[in-house]
């Protein structure tokens, strides 16, 4: 008598079939796992953010980004002015135009320029650096009635540019 269990011939081999490829799949997994493919040179614009494998924090540079920290451009490098909102705030008699600028960049200046005709007024106000962009918002309030053209610009001893004009309305 036969104390063990009896399985037929087909059902052993097919069990051993089974653990082997298993075996394969998870040594394959493993090796996979250790290897890191070399990254490619990037080729994206001063203004892009640019997002890599996960590193050490310590170890994030503009060579080598970590995944969620945005790269600023190189010094001297235009940068994206976008503008976000522009409007007439008839509780405070103000113009204002906001928007984003596509880097960070402490110590930079945002300046409003307003256009109609051939009347021109320049207002000037640091800028605010965020999380991940640093913030222009401008108010003018010496502007008569009418429809006016704002160009949103932003610079700072590294960085510049300006966003495209947008048209506000003042009563």
């Amino acid at each position: 008598m036969n104390d063990g269990i009896a399985l037929p011939g087909r059902a052993v081999r097919w069990l051993l079939a089974g653990l082997g490829v298993a075996l394969v799949v998870l040594v394959a997994a493993v090796v996979w796992a250790g290897t890191t493919p070399a990254a490619a040179p990037s080729t994206t614009s001063p203004a892009s953010t640019i997002l890599a494998s996960p590193t050490p924090k310590d170890a994030c540079s503009h060579d080598n980004p970590c995944a969620d920290t945005p790269i600023p451009p190189s010094p001297g490098a235009p940068v994206t002015v976008l503008v976000t909102s522009a409007g007439w705030d008839p509780a405070r008699s103000v113009a204002w135009v906001a928007g984003d600028i596509a880097v960070l960049d402490p110590g930079g200046t945002c300046t409003a320029t307003w256009r109609q005709g051939q009347t021109q007024v320049v207002q000037q106000t640091p800028a605010e650096p965020g999380p991940a962009t640093t913030t222009c918002a401008v108010e003018v309030a010496q502007l008569g009635a009418g429809q006016w053209s704002v160009s949103l610009s932003y610079s700072s001893a590294e960085h510049s540019g300006t966003g495209d004009d947008v048209s506000v309305k003042v009563p």
